[in-house]
């Protein structure tokens, strides 16, 4: 074979060796992304709902508790103002609610305190009994004015009655609005940024696919039905973009110096130790060293057929 043939086969398969490690590494990296993404998104989307169904309890339990009391069904029987103003300021203040609020079986309010909040009513006494009807506890979304308001609920009973399995005297009713303050907290508990996005519809006019960057969570209203979406976002890592880069930079140079090897290696072979065999063989008139290339069908053996 030519020389020129022979260089010719080692530069293509240089080439063919660098296009197919290239592929095959960018293949498995893909692979690699497309698996870290699913686990990624899998875990946020696992704290972020752990996140939420913790703040959702902590709405719940106080209210659940305060619930289960004497005093409580004893004001359903007196409506002392007094004693409720006292005891639903405390509630609502120690535990950051914005409306508190008791019924009677009826769903009508009794009476009611609130904080920040301007709405006459959460939820009307026809829905309310509706709620209570066949459940002890409520918990949904409400949107009111462009707010989101969290409802929390739970049947008045006796103190003694913790698993409240005798019939309620009525309902106490706790809100809670999502203000740029709740969200901002949400936000540090989960490390993604959030925003509210109003209408069960809009959600599938949002632009972009869920990944582990960007999370929808579906907001339930008192009917089971979507009333809107919790939008988490985070920025991509800066340290994924270096590894990344790290990681081309680490093939980039591993396929140079493997072709550099490579063609060294065959260049020597093809080309510098023929040539330093006819130099050996014409400076000492020893044609020992020829004679094996004698049998080559290329440029060095027509010149050691010649020597």
């Amino acid at each position: 074979m030519k020389t020129n043939s022979k260089l010719t086969i080692l530069f293509i398969t240089l080439i063919g060796f660098i296009i197919f490690f290239s592929l095959g590494y960018f293949y498995i990296r893909n692979k690699e992304q497309k698996l870290y993404q699913e686990s990624a998104k899998k875990s946020a989307n696992q704290v972020i709902r752990t996140v939420l169904s913790f703040k959702s309890e902590g709405l719940l339990k106080p209210i659940r508790d305060n619930a289960a009391w004497d005093e409580m069904v004893a004001f359903l029987q007196t409506h002392d103002t007094a004693w409720s103003d006292n005891i639903l300021r405390s509630i609502l203040e120690t535990h950051g609610l914005n409306c508190l609020m008791i019924t009677d079986l009826n769903g009508n309010m009794l009476t009611k305190i609130q904080s920040g909040f301007s709405h006459e009513a959460l939820i009307s006494p026809t829905i309310l009994t509706r709620l209570f009807a066949d459940t002890t506890t409520i918990s949904f979304f409400i949107l009111q004015e462009g707010n989101l308001i969290e409802i929390s609920g739970a049947t008045i009973v006796p103190t003694d009655d913790i698993n409240r399995t005798t019939p309620p005297k009525g309902f106490l009713i706790s809100g809670l609005k999502w203000d740029s303050l709740y969200l901002h907290g949400i936000s540090e508990s989960t490390g993604f940024s959030v925003r509210i996005i109003h209408g069960g519809g809009s959600f599938n006019e949002a632009s972009g696919e869920e990944s582990e960057n960007l999370l929808r969570i579906p907001l339930q209203g008192w009917q089971g039905t979507t009333i809107g979406f919790l939008e988490f976002t985070r920025q991509t890592q800066e340290m994924a973009r270096i590894d990344n880069f790290g990681y081309l930079t680490a093939m980039a140079f591993f396929l140079l110096l493997a072709a550099t090897f490579m063609f060294i290696y065959l260049t020597n072979r093809w080309i510098s130790r023929p040539l330093k065999a006819i130099e050996a063989s014409l400076a000492s008139n020893d044609t020992d060293q020829v004679i094996p290339m004698t049998y080559d069908p290329d440029e060095f053996g027509n010149i050691a057929r010649l020597v």
